[in-house]
């Protein structure tokens, strides 16, 4: 599958026990949905942006765990019966009874939103490479302004060229010669190499690529940093939206589920979210330091008051088990139409 193939593309259609096993779980969470909440999570899940298909998986993830809690569960997803706006989710059990919004918030990345599609390009050119002799490490340094072009990838070829693959897992030879930079149109990639096994060289099923790494050079050459990445900001912004769209709750509690989707989101950023930053204050006479938020998050205002606002629940990396099918398996097999999972 190349790596510009959505998430959903890659869960349809990788071959494999480990894709087959997905399916059938997403098949069987579907089944279990309302009727009038199948078609909207149906046409949500199969979109191929990220963010509006992990948010359907969520929802059918938060309402199977309700079910298998023995909640009673009442599901506003697809109700356009009524003009009141209520939360995806009424969960009742014996005195219990609340209210859940579930959402999916992405985080920050290396890669700005508006370069991502052009690196996926990127390393599909990579995974395409003739020389089926060797795997290639690829470390992202700078994203150009346009797609890149075939010359690039014609320069790692030529370079694999005058490779020998014997020396190279053998250990002979100039480490530094089985390195290489490309600059090409204000793309620059760092290139290094690992010799496949002499029994697999050649197979066409088996990608160009076997490692990558994004980390944009400053100052002087060589330097290597990765910017500060800020997911507290998108997951507090995220929240305060869903607080503030003024759901019918009937006096219930409220609660936002939050699948924080982030690669580098840690408990940090969702503490800053909800409490607002934190300042680490250290005493000049010796006595202990101590952290304290400064507000301006979900649950605390700009004055640090208390807010009267929703709880928070967040479970930790959740998701559809597409990454695990991206790379090394067989070529993709076309299902009978009759076999389809509902939620495909």
């Amino acid at each position: 599958m190349p790596y510009r193939a959505s998430e959903f593309e890659h869960l349809d259609h990788t071959a494999g026990d480990v894709a087959d096993r997905a399916r059938a779980l997403m098949d069987n969470w579907f089944s279990r949905l309302p009727a009038s909440a199948q078609p909207q999570i149906r046409e949500r899940f199969r979109n191929a942006a990220t963010r509006t298909h992990r948010g359907a998986f969520f929802e059918m993830y938060v309402h199977e765990i309700a079910t298998r809690l023995d909640y009673d569960v009442t599901v506003d997803i697809g109700n356009d019966a009524t003009s009141e706006r209520r939360p995806d989710f009424r969960l009742r059990r014996a005195s219990m009874d609340f209210q859940i919004e579930a959402t999916m918030i992405t985080g920050d990345d290396i890669v700005g939103p508006g370069n991502r599609a052009r690196v996926e390009q990127l390393y599909d050119a990579i995974d395409r490479l003739e020389n089926r002799e060797f795997l290639v490490g690829v470390a992202l340094r700078e994203v150009g302004p346009r797609t890149p072009g075939h010359k690039l990838v014609a320069k790692i070829d030529r370079w694999l060229a005058e490779l020998d693959p014997d020396e190279e897992q053998e250990g002979d030879g100039d480490r530094a010669a089985r390195e290489m930079r490309i600059e090409h149109d204000g793309w620059i990639v760092d290139v290094g190499v690992t010799a496949i096994r002499a029994d697999l060289r050649g197979r066409q099923d088996f990608g160009g690529i076997g490692s990558r790494t994004e980390g944009f050079e400053t100052g002087e050459r060589g330097h290597i940093e990765m910017r500060k990445l800020e997911d507290a900001e998108p997951i507090a912004r995220a929240l305060r939206t869903k607080a503030g769209h003024g759901y019918e709750l009937d006096d219930k509690p409220f609660v936002i589920a939050a699948l924080c989707a982030g690669s580098f989101a840690v408990e940090e950023d969702v503490a800053e979210a909800l409490l607002g930053r934190i300042v680490h204050r250290i005493s000049l006479d010796g006595g202990p330091s101590r952290g304290e938020y400064q507000g301006g998050g979900l649950w605390l205002g700009d004055r640090c008051e208390p807010r009267n606002t929703p709880g928070f629940c967040r479970p930790d990396r959740v998701r559809p088990a597409a990454d695990g099918m991206r790379r090394r398996q067989a070529d993709p097999v076309d299902q009978p139409v009759g076999a389809a999972p509902a939620a495909r």
